[in-house]
């Protein structure tokens, strides 16, 4: 019998960078209908809930679309920590034939535009990315990245995401901490 769980946290951040967590929760089968359900509870028991300005997560497709409708107000950023995890691995899918140095360089160059101070300066990032591609015949990787990461860049980018608020919280590290024990018994 194959059983798969999730556990997660909603942590209030306070301008002076303060954690509150203020609700946990276990859950079988990270489903639509389960995260809109906890989400739902959490709304109904905090009625400040129409104050959440930002919400930082991993890119998780599920979880995305049920905070972009819970939360309509909210800014949905990405984990900084999580998106350069993410690149890590699809830099090394054998599809893209990217050597370790390739490999090495290419997350160099996304990582600039991941710490980009201005849209100036992310897309020079991005242009020397594709003409990195280019040169090294990565087009079809280039490719994945312009339709799955340039488009949502506004989310994990530096440039964009200065203008809302995170108290300097740009991972969801925080959160995993608290979990960290539990997923080791489970």
């Amino acid at each position: 019998l194959y059983c798969y769980w999730c556990v997660g946290s909603l942590v209030v951040t306070t301008a002076t960078g303060r954690d509150f967590p203020v609700v946990d929760f276990i859950c079988l089968k990270e489903q639509t209908e389960t995260i809109s359900t906890i989400l739902d509870y959490f709304k109904k028991t905090n009625p400040p809930w129409r104050d959440v300005e930002t919400v930082v997560i991993d890119k998780d497709f599920v979880e995305w679309r049920v905070l972009k409708e819970c939360f309509p107000k909210a800014k949905i950023l990405l984990c900084q920590f999580h998106t350069i995890s993410y690149w890590k691995k699809v830099t090394q899918r054998s599809v893209y034939r990217i050597s370790v140095s390739q490999r090495e360089e290419m997350l160099e160059l996304m990582m600039k535009m991941l710490y980009s101070p201005t849209l100036t300066a992310y897309e020079s990032g991005y242009k020397a990315l594709k003409q990195y591609c280019k040169t090294n015949k990565k087009q079809s990787f280039f490719a994945y990245f312009d339709k799955n990461w340039n488009a949502c860049n506004e989310m994990w980018s530096n440039f964009a995401r200065g203008k809302y608020f995170t108290a300097g919280n740009t991972t969801t590290n925080r959160i995993e901490s608290n979990w960290n024990q539990l997923k080791m018994l489970l």
